[in-house]
């Protein structure tokens, strides 16, 4: 876990860095890249940990080693997963149909509008101009909602993800 939170801050400095590094050129669709993007990978990472919690923990050495070896092939199998595969499982297996619908609906709005040439051209502005920017005020109220619905799918359900994540997560 200590590990997913630190890739994230590792994510969140790399675009302080190169906000810098190429004097704010581009700020706009990095922004919204780490909004919803790097925002989507950081769950995965958080949600592959989870789909490990509360695997039974075996006393003998030989059924600790049986446990140890499925939480190995869980990981693999997550490892080559694709991050909304891995939010479908997860979400899914919570019985969080309705917030996995809405999140898949925003991202993969987010996914058409960057796709889109003339809206890619049109983020390639410096942080000072993106308030006035039509498809960057879009795209910024966009992240603003998967925001709301990834904190209602972490904190605001009463499900085993979010025990987790205030236990192992937050404290």
């Amino acid at each position: 876990m200590n590990d997913i939170v630190r890739y994230w801050r590792t994510v969140c400095v790399d675009f302080a860095y190169k906000d810098w590094e190429q004097a704010g050129r581009k700020w706009a669709l990095r922004n919204v890249k780490l909004r919803m993007s790097r925002k989507l990978l950081f769950l995965a990472g958080l949600l592959t940990v989870f789909s490990c919690h509360n695997q039974s923990s075996e006393h003998t050495e030989d059924m600790a080693a049986n446990n140890s070896l499925r939480i190995q092939e869980r990981l693999m199998t997550f490892v080559r997963s694709k991050p909304l595969e891995i939010l479908v499982c997860a979400l899914n297996r919570l019985g969080l149909q309705q917030n996995c619908l809405r999140t898949l609906k925003l991202y993969d709005e987010f996914l058409r509008s960057i796709n889109d040439r003339d809206v890619r051209q049109e983020l390639s502005l410096i942080e000072e101009h993106a308030d006035r920017n039509p498809a960057f005020v879009r795209l910024r109220d966009l992240s603003h909602e998967f925001q709301a619905e990834l904190q209602a799918i972490c904190f605001r359900e009463e499900t085993d993800l979010r025990r987790f994540i205030i236990e192992y997560g937050v404290f």
